[in-house]
């Protein structure tokens, strides 16, 4: 399946289950019981924060009597899910006393729609990202992974308010999450920090696998069949407690994997995403005294996703760079952080404020490298990296430099070794030449990989005397205009400069067949611009990519610079631009 095809398929069922799960919606109000069978009887478990149990009065402990008329013991998602929905009257039985609950219109549908809308939104805004980013960038495999996990988190919050109130697609969904939720992050865990190849996955991850596969089996059965009781209550409640015993396991085994090993720090994915987990778990999934509503714990959701994206761009495990202007930028990090702050004052409402103090200064600690990163990555104009033609320039360079010593002081060295075995007394004079000889070339060597006559003459000597060589060595005449004296600059920048001029007539030389080439050197407002004009034809089809790439290669490292480079013709011309706060004062 191509790639097109794909994203008609995922937009169509994206569109499909979110019309499906408001229509759900809008027909069914939500109760927010969870209940246990205890003695032969249903038992209210759990009465959830803004259900119409909590609005009624309804308490844990209360026995459920009926539902729609019926006995409880017969109702449906009782039996299958442990939960009391999709109902218009609720009879308990506490202390001797019967109380019964009937719908009308005022109880509930308000709370219920704006919940609705708020995950719907915030669902769309993620799988429209999504989408545009799949869509508009050559994918990698860790990256088409990512893709679809930030899809499958736009389902999840789709339908985690259907799933609460027992539909059965968004359980589905739910389920498929919660199960395959730690395989995500031991992927992107491992292939960007531990470097591990995209197409290995580990133990661990078919392990989560096997999991999911057995959970999604139980949830088929079960519709058919029914299960025993503590089946039930594992594939109700039990899938989340694996899927926090697993991340706490990828949390020690990062740390044990890690120790020892010199690694940048830029945050710690598997920390973040305890972080983000720990509200959700200890105020709805864990049986402790504190009940926070998930709606204000799930949108912390996204700072794994965003952490998870900075380090595919770091890693250069995707081709997504992006630069915003610095104040829509600053303005972006806003929302992030006042949108975390305003979870963090609605979940205070319940828990104590030693705790909402505590985790929040554990929290920004964790996510503060990934603000920091993409501060850094933003101001890098045009930042852009492509793996595979910086590989391609590493290797070549380092086959250049092999290839060289091989041809010529090797063979020199072995060719005079073979001529004083083959005489008794060596003529000092022929010694001398041989070492002469011997140091010219690995002079000539050294002056390719680093010249240092720039230490000793400046850069724009060194430009004149490659020149001068040039004209030398090919039948080409080089003119030259120098109208700055702005060549301060740093010494690795100084090497990178000569080194791509020399690319730059290379180029016009031997894949133009140029004969004259004009050197300009001149200033404007934010650079300095190296122009290289000949008259020579260059072929600027995207299918040469040997001629293309010692010039994508300048490209991309003077990118990192906030620099860049242009190519046009008639006539042939390459423009390196090189900004101005690189110029040391």
């Amino acid at each position: 399946m191509n790639k097109n095809s794909f994203l008609r398929i995922a937009l169509l069922v994206y569109i499909s289950l979110g019309v499906y799960f408001f229509i759900f919606i809008k027909q069914h109000y939500y109760w927010g019981i969870s209940a246990n069978y205890y003695d032969g009887n249903w038992v209210i478990h759990n009465v959830y924060n803004g259900g119409i149990a909590e609005k009624s009065g309804f308490k844990k402990g209360d026995q459920i009597i009926e539902v729609d008329g019926k006995e409880s013991k017969s109702n449906r998602l009782l039996n299958k899910w442990l939960i009391v929905e999709q109902a218009s009257a609720v009879s308990i039985k506490r202390s001797n006393e019967i109380i019964e609950v009937a719908l009308g219109e005022e109880n509930g549908i308000s709370y219920k729609n704006n919940n609705y809308l708020y995950f719907f939104l915030f669902s769309i805004l993620l799988f429209t990202f999504s989408y545009f980013y799949f869509r508009k960038h050559n994918i990698s495999l860790t990256s088409k992974r990512y893709y679809i996990f930030l899809v499958f988190t736009s389902l999840l919050l789709l339908s985690i308010i259907p799933s609460s109130m027992g539909n059965l697609i968004a359980r589905l969904i739910l389920i498929l999450y919660i199960t395959l939720f730690p395989l995500f992050i031991d992927i992107f865990w491992r292939s960007s920090i531990l470097k591990q190849a995209s197409t290995k996955i580990s133990s661990l991850s078919k392990i989560i696998i096997l999991h999911s596969i057995m959970m999604l089996a139980l949830l088929a059965y079960s519709q058919l069949f029914g299960l025993p009781l503590f089946l039930i209550e594992y594939l109700s409640r039990g899938i989340f407690y694996t899927t926090f015993i697993i991340i706490i396991f990828l949390f020690f085994y990062s740390i044990l994997c890690l120790k020892g090993k010199e690694v940048p720090y830029r945050g710690n994915i598997i920390v973040l995403v305890l972080l983000c987990l720990l509200p959700l778990f200890i105020g709805y999934v864990f049986p402790l005294k504190f009940e926070v509503p998930f709606v204000y714990t799930i949108p912390l959701i996204i700072l794994p996703a965003i952490a998870i994206l900075k380090d595919l761009i770091i890693n250069r495990l995707t081709t997504v760079r992006f630069r915003l202007p610095i104040p829509l930028h600053h303005l972006v990090i806003s929302i992030l952080i006042v949108l975390i702050g305003i979870c963090l004052t609605l979940m205070s409402k319940f828990l104590p404020g030693w705790m909402i103090v505590t985790y929040a200064l554990l929290l920004f600690l964790v996510f503060s490298p990934t603000i920091h990163d993409f501060f850094i990555m933003n101001t890098k104009i045009g930042y852009r990296l492509e793996n595979q033609n910086m590989f391609l320039a590493a290797e070549m360079e380092r086959e250049d430099i092999s290839i060289y010593i091989h041809d010529t002081v090797i063979q020199d060295i072995i060719y005079h070794k073979k001529q004083i075995e083959a005489k008794n007394e060596v003529p000092v004079g022929d010694t001398l030449s041989v070492l002469d000889d011997v140091i010219f070339e690995l002079r000539e060597l050294c002056s390719n990989v680093y010249p240092l006559m720039i230490k000793e003459l400046g850069l724009k000597s060194a430009i004149l005397d490659i020149i001068d060589k040039l004209q030398k060595k090919e039948p080409v005449i080089i003119e030259h205009q120098f109208l700055t004296t702005n060549f301060n600059f740093d010494d690795k920048l100084n090497n990178f400069i000569l080194r791509s001029v020399k690319e730059m007539f290379n180029n016009s030389i031997l894949h133009g067949g140029g004969q004259k080439i004009y050197l300009k050197i001149y200033d404007d407002d934010k650079s300095t611009i190296i122009e290289v004009i000949d008259d020579g034809k260059f072929n600027f089809s995207s299918k040469d990519h040997h001629s293309h790439f010692g010039l994508n290669v300048i490209k991309e490292k003077i990118a990192l610079l906030g620099g860049s480079l242009e190519i046009s013709q008639n006539p042939t011309t390459v423009k390196l631009f090189i900004p101005v706060n690189t110029i040391k004062e």
